[in-house]
């Protein structure tokens, strides 16, 4: 009997939200995304009847549709009510975080006036960017589906694609991978798929769609290789602390990946009706994140592990969503690359955010083999990296356990030759799985079905 195929959902560690829900002013008993539409559609009050920041309502936008039919922002009303513009020192101090522990969410006229500063080029834009990233881990339905409406993402991406085409005196300097933080980080706290929230999912797959329309997940690759570039520093460097530039090139790089992660799990299926990501968008992120994987390679330290686990979920998804082909597979040498990298280190591997990295990686190649994208010579690469990650922790990993497990069923149903199967070491560690106490007895049933599927072809 061929053994089934059991893959069980990992909570990704680094794209999950890690602040929970914070305590706001605004109402959050929102049962669906159209009441929460319709409440913000409602008529502004005027400024006499407006008592606090909840009531989310704007009438300062003129909205116009472009050839594509895609909404854009044509101008906001940043004027208070007496008629005078607003400076920035006012408009840091009418939008309040945190007020004695109280947190305020912005009405609808400051954030218009936000997000168009955002595209302002002055002064303080990391610290709109921080705002705004604040404000979206509140996870309110309110703020999220204000944010989408003002057209926030495009604002965002904006402002990214001015800090990538920027040539003046920045680049190469912490405030350029500053900028290309905070932006990443902004559009990553909104396109959070919302846990088990159906309004939070709804909205931000929204957003996501906007944002790949707006040829996001291109900004986000070109962002990446801006970073990637002399990011490993010798071991010296990389450890002192005053390094302020290589430090601030990794935060950029994580949150990049970070970004792509979250967007790439709200995508839409390659065969819906619905808008896809591109074949050349989907070249540019394979590309940059096999790249990224080997490249930050210098240092074992927690941000490049954090970049390289996001790189992995983000292939991860794509293959998920039938966006890669068996052509992306060789055209950028996915297999044999990545299984270059974890091969060479698997018996160094000395913490648990490394084991998580191969996990992620076996994860990859399980999906891959799912979706018919490996061939004999793909499982000839992967073998070794199976043995050697079952032999390391097949006692305390049942995810690596399992998965390296497909694999080498995979081999088996695959390969040509099976001795290479047995020569690689297969029998003597599956042999030794079935002693474990810790592998139950269904497992157990699916390592013998292996083990006699792999003889079986040795002997025909």
């Amino acid at each position: 009997m061929v053994p089934k195929r059991r893959f069980k959902s990992v909570v990704h560690p680094v794209a999950a939200r890690k602040n929970p829900k914070r305590q706001c002013n605004i109402s959050s008993d929102v049962e669906s995304i159209q009441q929460v539409e319709e409440k913000i559609a409602k008529p502004a009050p005027k400024p006499s009847q407006v008592t606090s920041t909840t009531e989310l309502v704007d009438n300062t936008n003129e909205v116009s549709t472009d050839a594509t039919g895609v909404l854009s922002v044509v101008s906001f009303n940043s004027s208070t009510n007496n008629g005078e513009s607003d400076t920035d020192d006012q408009l840091w101090d009418e939008v309040h975080l945190y007020n004695d522990g109280n947190f305020e969410l912005p009405t609808g006229d400051q954030l218009s006036r936000i997000l168009c500063h955002v595209n302002t080029s002055a002064a303080g834009e990391v610290q709109v960017l921080k705002k705004i990233t604040q404000w979206a881990e509140t996870e309110n339905a309110e703020f999220l589906t204000l944010f989408h409406r003002k057209f926030g993402v495009v604002n965002v991406f904006n402002f990214l694609k001015m800090v990538l085409n920027d040539n003046t005196n920045i680049v190469g300097t912490s405030l350029l991978f500053s900028n290309i933080e905070w932006a990443s980080r902004a559009i990553e706290s909104v396109c959070y798929n919302g846990g088990e929230d159906k309004v939070i999912y709804d909205i931000a797959k929204k957003i996501t769609t906007t944002a790949i329309e707006f040829d996001g997940m291109d900004m986000l690759t070109s962002a990446s290789k801006k970073c990637t570039c002399s990011v490993n520093a010798s071991k010296h460097v990389a450890k002192r602390r005053n390094d302020s530039v290589l430090l601030s090139k990794q935060r950029a790089l994580a949150a990049v990946w970070a970004t792509l992660a979250n967007m790439s799990e709200l995508i839409s299926t390659h065969d819906t009706s619905e808008r896809r990501v591109t074949n050349e968008a989907v070249n540019k992120v394979l590309n940059a994140g096999v790249d990224v994987i080997i490249q930050i390679t210098s240092v074992e330290t927690y941000r490049n592990m954090e970049i390289r686990m996001n790189a992995l979920h983000t292939l991860k998804e794509l293959v998920v969503r039938g966006y890669v082909e068996r052509e992306h597979i060789e055209k950028y040498d996915v297999v044999f690359k990545i299984v270059g990298f974890f091969q060479n280190r698997i018996e160094k591997v000395e913490s648990k955010l490394s084991e998580t990295a191969l996990e992620m990686a076996i994860r990859l190649f399980s999906w891959c083999h799912m979706k018919d994208l490996l061939d004999g010579n793909d499982f000839h690469r992967l073998l070794p990296l199976c043995i050697s990650s079952l032999k390391q922790y097949a006692q305390s990993n049942m995810k690596i356990r399992e998965r390296a497990v497909d694999l080498i069923h995979g081999a088996c149903l695959t390969m040509t030759d099976s001795t290479m199967i047995e020569e690689a070491g297969a029998t003597e560690v599956l042999g030794e799985m079935l002693a474990m106490n810790v592998v139950g007895q269904c497992e157990k049933d699916c390592i013998r079905s292996v083990i006699v599927h792999m003889f079986g072809k040795l002997n025909s």
